[in-house]
């Protein structure tokens, strides 16, 4: 949902000519974390010869340490040369970290 609606801004502002032409082509791909890996976005045409830019909003939080070491192992292994990552994240709340929610 959260993926369709951001769809739906970029739509809207590129109707409005308020959006400035990409310098390259964003594709979004919806992955439930708790399922998939990241190493599956080879199966919908992600290459992982060319630098990516990995955005990644409000997950490591929600997967514990393991599931958010291996994400982060998993996007390395996947990552070219001049690569970034952009990752958010919030410590401190025990509600939102899958480790500590059986010792609520």
């Amino acid at each position: 949902p959260i993926n369709e609606f951001k769809e739906k801004v970029f739509k809207d502002l590129d109707s409005k000519g308020l959006l400035t032409p990409s310098f390259c082509e964003r594709k979004t791909v919806d992955i439930d974390f708790l399922q998939s890996s990241v190493k599956d976005l080879l199966d919908h045409g992600f290459s992982d010869k060319m630098p990516t830019c990995w955005i990644l909003e409000g997950i490591v939080m929600y997967l514990g340490e393991e599931k958010s070491s291996s994400l982060l192992r998993d996007v390395s292994d996947l990552s070219a040369v001049g690569s970034l990552m952009i990752l958010n994240f919030f410590q401190g709340n025990p509600a939102s970290d899958p480790d500590t929610m059986e010792n609520l």
